[in-house]
């Protein structure tokens, strides 16, 4: 899986670059191990772009009696639609959509999710603009379109049986969006969020193991007196790192605009 961000770029941040240890760049990479798994959950899918095959729907739903549910907030109960039943839009998982690799359809209502032998034969692809059309609604710096929001629309109605639509496309940020290097398409925030909860977990592990020097059972496999030395196992980066699942409501914040909340209801 490719990274968010590199480790190299969390050392220069937090000012280790000049003389960091062995023991200080597992803790790194562990940490930006953790941060990105979080932040990836938070999303619902890989902000890194990259060429996807898929299969939708992934749920069995009855379009008579379930295009709609009840949903209440603070002070009114009503009707939500759920997005999976709406039968004429089609919701990736993945966003941003990317024309600069023609995005690719196939319908087999036999297809079972591309395990039966011939399924999604050539014969069942359908022609982008005449059978389906993504929803277009930007274009990156080398004017690209993009789909902001990952919906294929069908002339017609997309297939209700689970795995019968096989979708290839590219989806995600490059590189230079996400380093805030595009003009039109600008993803940074998700890498400074990325930056920023690495490095409280960064912060945390070393806190962590000054405190329980000596201390406690755990992590700490060597240690000695004098010039302070100690040595700290691998599972031990891991556990003091943080959780994968906590992010800072700054982080949520900075995240909020890229959430695909499309996939979130439809799933």
């Amino acid at each position: 899986m490719v990274r968010i961000a590199d480790p190299s770029e969390i050392i220069l941040e937090i000012g280790l670059s000049s003389a960091i240890t062995e023991e200080q760049r597992a803790v790194v990479e562990t940490s930006l191990t953790k941060a990105e798994g979080a932040i990836r959950r938070h999303l619902g899918y890989d902000p890194v772009q990259a060429a996807r095959t898929e299969y939708y729907p992934n749920m069995d739903v009855d379009a008579a009696n379930q295009a709609f549910q009840w949903d209440a907030n603070d002070s009114t109960a009503f009707q939500a639609r759920i997005s999976s039943a709406i039968f004429d839009e089609l919701q990736l998982r993945h966003i941003p959509l990317r024309a600069s690799t023609a995005p690719r359809v196939f319908i087999d209502t036999d297809g079972r999710f591309g395990s039966k032998s011939g399924a999604f034969a050539a014969g069942t692809e359908r022609t982008i603009g005449d059978d389906w059309w993504p929803q277009y609604d930007g274009n990156d710096d080398a004017s690209s379109a993009i789909c902001r929001d990952g919906i294929l629309r069908s002339h017609g109605l997309w297939p209700t049986t689970p795995g019968s639509v096989k979708v290839i496309y590219t989806a995600g940020y490059t590189s230079d969006e996400l380093h805030g290097k595009d003009a039109l398409v600008d993803a940074s925030p998700i890498f400074d969020a990325v930056v920023d909860e690495t490095v409280r977990r960064v912060i945390k592990a070393f806190n962590r193991r000054k405190s329980s020097a000596g201390f406690m059972a755990g992590p700490l496999t060597s240690e000695k007196l004098g010039d302070y030395s100690y040595t700290l196992s691998g599972a031990g980066t891991a556990i003091l790192s943080g959780g994968e699942y906590d992010l800072m409501p700054e982080t949520q914040e900075k995240l909020a605009a890229f959430i695909n909340m499309g996939w979130m209801i439809a799933s």
